[in-house]
């Protein structure tokens, strides 16, 4: 399993940023862009970073200490997390309770319970209860950084016109857009079946959340 990159030489159909992808406007499961929520990034640029240490989601039952760096794959695609229960952290990318970019993180899922980080029924949980939870993302130092929901969509991996590629670009998932802010949290699991073409799961749910504020443990 690998999911999608922000790596501009990607092979991976399923997210290459740069290229030209087409609207997601009239894809059933993907929200409209939220009003804006979150810090500032000048407010952001006075809290302390890190790197994640922890991955906290209350109301999706998920805690745990079981941080992965991952990389990137040879054909240029984000890996997975080497360990089916860790979080991986793409160390590529930002820090946690940074002031521009995007934090990434993923996690498998299982379409048995107890195998992985999440079970079958994950998606359904986020579509319902997602949008506005808060992620915890602790660091060293005793320090906390909460991150607001406020995207959710699973999505067709390899649907160009309304799939993962119009996706990324829409929600700038990678955050690539230095000068936007707050500064995000994106978290992509896979989902749905399983394509035997491409030895992958046939979507990948996405969430999107923004940076709220830090508190000391």
């Amino acid at each position: 399993e690998s999911f999608p990159s922000s790596n501009p030489v990607t092979v991976t159909p399923t997210l290459n940023p740069e290229s030209a992808t087409p609207s997601v406007e009239n894809t059933p499961s993907a929200a409209e862009t939220p009003e804006k929520i979150g810090l500032s990034r000048e407010e952001a640029e006075k809290l302390t970073k890190g790197a994640p240490i922890g991955f906290e989601w209350s109301a999706m039952g998920i805690s745990t200490t079981q941080i992965e760096k991952v990389g990137l794959e040879d054909n240029g695609s984000l890996a997975a997390p080497k360990g089916y229960k860790n979080v991986g952290w793409y160390a590529g990318g930002e820090q946690a309770c940074n002031s521009t970019g995007a934090l990434i993180m993923d996690f498998h899922m299982s379409r048995k319970d107890g195998v992985t980080l999440v079970g079958p029924d994950f998606a359904q949980k986020v579509a319902e209860m997602g949008v506005g939870s808060i992620i915890s993302i602790p660091i060293d130092g005793g320090l906390v950084c909460n991150y607001q929901v406020t995207q959710q969509a699973t999505v067709d991996k390899w649907d160009e016109q309304s799939g993962f590629p119009a996706l990324a670009k829409k929600w700038d998932i990678w955050g690539k857009n230095k000068g936007a802010g707050p500064t995000k949290l994106t978290v992509i699991t896979c989902a749905g079946g399983w394509n035997n073409r491409e030895n992958t799961s046939q979507e990948a749910t996405v969430i999107v959340a923004v940076l709220v504020g830090q508190e000391s443990r």
